[in-house]
């Protein structure tokens, strides 16, 4: 593979850095890649001398950033379903009659019973990492208002480093986890086309 170097402007760069993070690319070489790797849809749907774009290229590109999120959701649901207790460590309610009610309310407003079980006892920085979690997701909490990875990033990567992590390696491993089990506990959701979480539990 033969090397090439390409200069952009500053607020090109800034840019392509944002948007890196929020697809979850793992850097900005890996995004520019897919973009370059994908560049004859581009021209299929771009305007001769004019490079105006028509509207089935952007649905195209909406399309496939859905199937990477979708791909990505998939991944992370199986492997946090892994790390999960196989058994319900919780006392049995002495009043079956409200039981799912309250289990209802728990899995929707209790971080810490949202969180259990993860990181699993033999990851790294398991402790940390399921305090920057339980901080991910109480921020979100208290905002009222959906968050991108950036947002969590500014609001937190300064209070809670984890050791040996870069922005996008803590993002991806100590905040996403927590925001998908949050997702399928049914207190957090997804924004599809958005890339964002909001908190919808109590």
């Amino acid at each position: 593979m033969e090397p090439t170097t390409l200069r952009l402007p500053e607020n090109t760069l800034d840019a392509l850095d944002r948007e890196y993070t929020e697809y979850d690319f793992d850097n900005r070489t890996e995004y520019i890649r897919f973009i370059l790797d994908n560049r004859g849809v581009v021209m299929e749907n771009t305007e001769p001398n004019t490079g105006a774009t028509t509207n089935p290229l952007r649905e195209r590109v909406e399309e496939l950033e859905r199937r990477v999120d979708s791909l990505e959701s998939e991944r992370e649901q199986t492997q946090t379903a892994e790390r999960r207790p196989r058994t319900d460590s919780r006392p049995r309610d002495p009043h079956p009659s409200t039981s799912e009610d309250t289990t209802a309310e728990s899995s929707s407003g209790d971080i810490g019973e949202i969180l259990a079980g993860w990181p699993g006892p033999r990851e790294e920085h398991q402790e940390r990492r399921r305090e920057v979690g339980t901080a991910a997701l109480d921020w979100l909490r208290d905002r009222g208002q959906p968050a991108s990875a950036s947002d969590f990033k500014d609001a937190l990567l300064d209070d809670y480093p984890v050791e040996g992590q870069s922005p996008d390696t803590w993002y991806r491993k100590s905040v996403k986890p927590a925001l998908d089990l949050a997702k399928d506990a049914g207190g957090v959701e997804y924004r599809d086309g958005y890339h964002d979480y909001e908190w919808v539990g109590e």
